[in-house]
């Protein structure tokens, strides 16, 4: 399967998607995987330099928060597919973790090929869902019509209020009356 995607990222997706699938239904592989894409779209415009504030010298490092990748299934798997991804490219990397979240620590002259990783991840996960429900007889389609009403009034509900939250407050401009005497 691994020739399917040319690396062994590609394989890696599709298991951890039929896990997700066989522990939890194909609605919930379909959402971690949209929330697995989101996570690594957010991954390449979230990144931070790490300087300590009183050189003008740029960075060395750049570090990039995990907390996306951790609120997901799995997430041990999928640290290991990103490590495996950049070892792939010689990415020098490391992963770390502070009081709260983990960390992808490397060099901020990588970060155009970090980037570029992620967002082949991002495409892979898409295919790997498609090759996963294949497998599991069904399209998105099929899973979607399967889903409860209850469960799609949640999940528009809650695409509302992000769309809300996205949108700038109006201005709100008052008009007042001057009288002259």
């Amino acid at each position: 399967m691994s020739s399917d995607f040319g690396d062994e990222s590609g394989e890696k997706l599709v298991d951890w998607m039929l896990y997700i699938g066989q522990d939890a239904g194909d609605a919930f592989m379909c959402s971690s995987a949209e929330r697995l894409k989101g996570a690594f779209h957010r991954a390449r415009t979230g990144s931070s330099a790490l300087g300590d504030g009183a050189s003008e010298e740029k960075p060395e490092w750049a570090k990039l928060s995990m907390a996306d990748f951790e609120e997901l299934p799995e997430y041990e798997n999928l640290k290991e597919l990103i490590g495996k991804r950049l070892d792939a490219d010689a990415i020098e990397h490391d992963f770390y973790r502070d009081e709260e979240h983990d960390w992808l620590l490397f060099r901020v002259e990588d970060a155009r090929e970090v980037s570029e990783a992620f967002h082949d991840l991002e495409q892979k996960t898409d295919e790997a869902l498609e090759k996963s429900l294949q497998k599991r007889g069904k399209t998105r389609e099929q899973v979607r019509d399967e889903e409860s009403l209850e469960a799609r009034a949640k999940a528009a509900r809650e695409a509302s209020k992000s769309i809300e939250a996205g949108r700038e407050k109006e201005r709100v401009i008052e008009r007042f009356e001057m009288r002259s005497k």
